[in-house]
């Protein structure tokens, strides 16, 4: 028994281990246009329909090579008006700019 509880509290740490949590910064907008300037080049990797949301939230990486920096834009539920843009991680190099 002791075993099983043992090799159970390892797995469970090697998870929380493997879960890192990125620095994340968000920003809200008014604006018309959903993509802003903000000195990085992006590629495009998904969309998806949110749940309550009649606007779908799109995801882009760095297009740096080795960055791990990806970003996440979408329209505010509540007033379409305004575009949050949701930044994951630190950008490994300097802005195109």
């Amino acid at each position: 028994m002791a075993s099983v509880a043992a090799a159970t509290t390892t797995a469970s740490a090697v998870k929380k281990e493997k879960k890192k949590v990125n620095e994340r910064v968000a920003f809200k907008t008014e604006s018309e246009v959903e993509v802003l300037d903000d000195g990085f080049k992006w590629r495009k990797y998904g969309k998806k329909m949110v749940k309550n949301s009649p606007n779908p939230r799109n995801y882009y990486k760095c297009s740096a090579d080795g960055c791990p920096v990806k970003k996440r834009v979408e329209r505010d539920r509540v007033d379409p008006s305004f575009v949050i843009t949701t930044y994951e991680g630190s950008h490994n190099h300097a802005s195109r700019n």
